[in-house]
């Protein structure tokens, strides 16, 4: 998985940005620890990816190690990377923990399923999800001192989980499949696509197949400028720290003006090049 960071390094330097990626450190082909380095806003806060991997980890499971179903040793930057890229196989890691045995029976989960005795995949909780989030919100009416152990439990699961969504809606739509080669596709041609999305608006999406595709996109924009976890993309200078953007909100400002987002396109190739 050869990758460098020379585009995306040279845009944020550009941003005022007062990080820079650290050499390489890590052995193989992709440059994990220059990922590592990438900075982020989250909640208000920057970070490095880093630590945004490390921090998640901790919250969902009480700890930064993971493992991968076939046994391997799974860094958190590696699993950010596939949370973030490659949502079908970070949601076979146990990565939740789950201990109060009513919420593992709702789950119909047994202790021996999960790793530890206690740690789950999304997978395994994912046939029961919709229980998981009536049961929080039946405990969201309660005042948070008076909940049981049971309502405080499913509470922290569904946040959790949420989380773990947030983030996977970061950098690209974790419902579509093919959403990088979708973007690769509308970077080629990005003036057809800008206008295949304005005769979308203008009610032609039904009879041109092009501007309902590019509808659809411009669909997943919209979720992932709402839900998304990250604000990855820098400031224009002079912005601040309130320009910080999300994926979504860059790649729907360029389907607007037809004007490619550097940074966004370098993420883009750099999920790509993870994928390979």
């Amino acid at each position: 998985m050869k990758f460098t960071f020379p585009a995306l390094a040279l845009v944020v330097a550009a941003a005022g940005v007062a990080m820079t990626l650290r050499a390489p450190r890590n052995p193989g082909e992709y440059d994990v620890a220059a990922f590592a380095q990438l900075p982020t806003l989250v909640n208000g806060r920057l970070k490095p990816l880093d630590t945004v991997a490390r921090t998640s980890l901790l919250t969902m499971q009480g700890r930064q190690r993971v493992t991968a179903p076939d046994g391997r040793a799974v860094s958190p930057e590696e699993w950010l990377l596939d949370m973030l890229f490659v949502p079908a196989v970070a949601d076979k890691y146990q990565s939740f923990e789950i201990v109060h045995p009513e919420v593992l029976a709702m789950l119909t989960l047994s202790t021996a399923e999960g790793a530890g005795n206690k740690r789950f995949s999304l997978d395994q909780i994912f046939k029961q999800v919709a229980e998981l989030d009536r049961q929080a919100k039946l405990a969201d009416a309660t005042e948070s001192a008076l909940r049981s152990p049971f309502q405080r439990a499913v509470v922290q699961l569904r946040n959790n989980v949420a989380l773990y969504q947030r983030l996977q809606n970061s950098l690209s739509a974790a419902a579509t499949s093919d959403f990088l080669e979708q973007l690769q596709k509308l970077e080629t041609n990005l003036a057809s696509s800008a206008a295949a999305a304005t005769a979308a608006r203008a009610g032609q999406a039904h009879s041109d197949p092009a501007a309902k595709a590019i509808l659809e996109l411009a669909q997943s924009f919209a979720v992932m400028d709402s839900y998304g976890y990250l604000r990855p993309i820098p400031p224009a200078p002079g912005e601040g720290e309130t320009g910080w953007k999300t994926a979504g909100a860059a790649w729907t400002a360029t389907l607007a003006s037809s004007k490619p987002n550097a940074v966004a396109s370098q993420y883009a190739a750099l999920g790509r090049a993870w994928r390979l």
